[in-house]
């Protein structure tokens, strides 16, 4: 009896805990574009390609987090609990927040790597679904953003975009947590 039960529970057992883990793993897509808010155009004072870390604000002036570009001293990440796609598109003037939201902390690191047209303007950081506030982390046309941002406080958070152009753009990409 003891080893017909046995066999019965690792036949249901082994299944049910590889399905488990499947889904714990599993990349899930984050979706923007979730009540986009038309904002006036902002200049853009941290464009180029700097190294230096970066403060992300948000509207009320609060420090989020700090975005650091990927280089040499801070390389992209090799392990990840959370890995998603980005391929948004925002109408002119657009700003989103992902359908995903993180429970992070001072500790926690959201890399970025996102690709969009060389010469939009647009803004990437985060959006606290706490406060529901946006952040502003790296302002660039430069077609690409990659680094990693740290948030100041825990809370809850959603990855954040900005097209800052009268054109429609689309962002593609991914991001890790």
């Amino acid at each position: 009896m003891k080893e017909r039960l046995k066999n019965i529970l690792s036949k249901i057992l082994i299944p049910v805990t590889m399905t488990f883990c499947f889904f714990l793993t599993m990349p899930q897509m984050a979706y923007g574009a979730e009540q986009p808010t038309a904002i006036d155009q902002v200049t853009d004072a941290m464009g180029g390609i700097s190294t230096e870390p970066v403060e992300i604000v948000d509207e009320n002036g609060n420090i989020m987090g700090i975005f650091t570009p990927f280089s040499a001293t801070n390389p992209p990440p090799r392990m990840t609990r959370y890995t998603a796609n980005i391929n948004w598109t925002l109408e002119s003037w657009e700003m989103a927040a992902g359908g995903s939201q993180f429970g992070l902390t001072t500790s926690s690191k959201v890399s970025l790597n996102i690709s969009f047209p060389s010469g939009a303007n647009s803004g990437f950081g985060l959006y606290d679904r706490d406060s529901e506030t946006y952040g502003w982390a790296k302002w660039t046309s430069d077609g690409y953003i990659g680094g990693t941002i740290t948030p100041s406080y825990s809370g809850q958070f959603s990855i954040a975009i900005c097209n800052n152009t009268q054109n429609k753009v689309t962002y593609t990409g991914s991001f890790t947590v």
